[in-house]
């Protein structure tokens, strides 16, 4: 059972670093993001969600910045639609030692601020751009409510990104704006973020890439 409790900015701070392992169970029930933006493929993904859940509700709160929420069981899930191009990715494969050292090099962050850490998916950063956060850094620094969040990149360029928060679960996402900020950092699967709460709404994002080669996104023409 999820304890509500106050935005938890002064908290204790979060000083050891872990990739999530309870990522793909979090993206299973708060996204339920399309694989494809065609009208046939959201609809399919629509009857779907319908079909395991006894309705589908605008999500009063978000339908403005493109996405909606459906009770799968009672619990709150967020269907994003998609705002950003989808891409697809032109860097080399990566081998996993490769990985292993990104994700190495981003736990040995310190920081006197909460922190967490996130590996990034096919579906953060290249399509449907809805990054599912740690659900213990949610519950314990992260408001308890959907609210706008500003992300601060490593040349301290700020984005502001859209937070949704699923109080079934305790679980929260980026969703509007994150895809702008994935793009325009050049983000790529199995790079590593760790996400710092330097202060409250403000989080400023570290990225240790899988390669440090940047190659051009070629545009996917087939999710439009």
């Amino acid at each position: 059972m999820c304890i509500e409790k106050p935005s938890a900015f002064h908290a204790k701070p979060s000083y050891d670093l872990d990739a999530t392992t309870e990522s793909d169970a979090q993206d299973k029930l708060i996204s339920a993001a399309p694989e494809e933006e065609n009208y046939v493929a959201k609809k399919k993904r629509t009857e779907e969600i319908d079909a395991s859940s006894s309705k589908l509700r605008k999500h009063s709160k978000g339908a403005s910045a493109g996405y909606k929420s459906a009770s799968l069981n009672s619990t709150e899930a967020v269907v994003k639609v998609q705002r950003e191009q989808a891409v697809i990715s032109r860097r080399p494969p990566v081998t996993e030692e490769q990985k292993n050292y990104a994700l190495q090099r981003a736990k040995q962050y310190k920081s006197k601020y909460p922190i967490t850490l996130q590996i990034m998916k096919e579906t953060y950063v290249y399509k449907t751009y809805f990054m599912i956060i740690p659900c213990e850094f949610v519950r314990d620094h992260l408001p308890h409510s959907d609210k706008k969040l500003t992300l601060w990149d490593q040349l301290g360029k700020t984005w502001e990104v859209t937070y949704v928060y699923c109080s079934q679960r305790c679980a929260g996402a980026f969703s509007g704006g994150w895809g702008t900020f994935s793009l325009g950092n050049h983000l790529e699967e199995f790079d590593v973020c760790v996400f710092e709460l330097f202060s409250e709404d403000n989080i400023k994002v570290h990225i240790y890439r899988a390669n440090a080669m940047l190659t051009d996104y070629l545009v996917d023409s087939s999710n439009k």
